[in-house]
């Protein structure tokens, strides 16, 4: 009698506790609807992933997870407690409705808005190698600091560490990734003061180019400049505190003024080559 009333508390206890995608968006929670019939999902803790093709959602199951813990070991960031929810999208339609939904660019082939990461795929489609690790480090810094992030910040760190980890990944499966990025033309360079108080993105496709590429640059050569401890203290204290780059480097050089200008000058001529 008593083994039967632990069980039965147990079993109560369980449909009380909340579900995890209890708190997905409208967006979400109407795909669900629409697919119940063919979606299932994947375990890959802290991580749901949802789709119709089994091999495609154990394939980024498992990117996903060997990305999560590279991205928080990179960036010093504390455990992930939440839950959070990816979709393979493998339906033209169903893609272009996210992106209507979103207001993002048609180009786009990932997506993330808070807990959820939408990603474009197809058994015959090409390659995404950046777009798993891109979209995690959006989802990551969203996590641990919220809107507190700078534009730049942002989007320079999604931007290189995307790159860099799927060629580790890669690499460690055999696979080299080469990446050759265009050079900018002079007068499409932007000039430094814009692409660190950007608070929004440019409208011209030709400034939006520069202001990605120069993004990444910048947190590129900051990354080379420091020891990885100091890097991750400095994005840190960047967030944290509000610094602006300038000023988080003469905290934390006595010759910060200095590097920050050589900074500046080594990432304008990166991309211009």
């Amino acid at each position: 009698m008593f083994g039967r009333f632990i069980l039965g508390l147990v079993l109560l206890l369980a449909a009380c506790a909340p579900r995890p995608d209890a708190e997905l968006s409208p967006l979400a929670k109407s795909l669900l609807r629409e697919h119940r019939q063919s979606w299932v999902f994947t375990e890959a803790d802290p991580l749901r992933v949802y789709g119709a093709t089994a091999t495609l959602r154990h394939q980024v199951a498992a990117e996903a997870t060997w990305m999560l813990t590279a991205i928080d070991e990179m960036l010093g960031l504390p455990p992930q407690m939440e839950t959070g929810f990816v979709f393979v999208i493998d339906h033209e339609a169903d893609w272009d409705r996210i992106l209507r939904a979103a207001g993002a660019r048609v180009e786009g082939a990932a997506l993330h808005i808070g807990r959820e990461i939408y990603l474009r795929r197809s058994a015959a489609g090409p390659a995404q190698w950046m777009d798993i690790p891109h979209e995690l480090v959006h989802f990551r810094l969203w996590q641990t600091y919220g809107d507190r992030l700078p534009l730049w910040l942002e989007e320079g760190l999604a931007q290189y560490m995307g790159w860099e980890l799927a060629r580790q990944f890669q690499l460690e499966r055999g696979l080299e990734l080469e990446r050759e990025l265009p050079a900018l033309a002079p007068e499409h360079l932007l000039p430094w003061e814009e692409v660190m108080q950007w608070r929004a993105y440019p409208a011209s496709p030709e400034a939006l180019t520069a202001f990605y590429r120069q993004s990444e640059e910048l947190v590129a050569q900051w990354a080379r400049m420091a020891t990885p401890m100091q890097w991750r203290e400095d994005i840190r204290r960047l967030i944290e505190e509000g610094e602006t780059l300038r000023d988080t480097l003469i905290t934390s050089y006595d010759d910060g003024e200095e590097r920050y200008h050589s900074l500046l000058r080594r990432a304008e001529t990166k991309v211009l080559q």
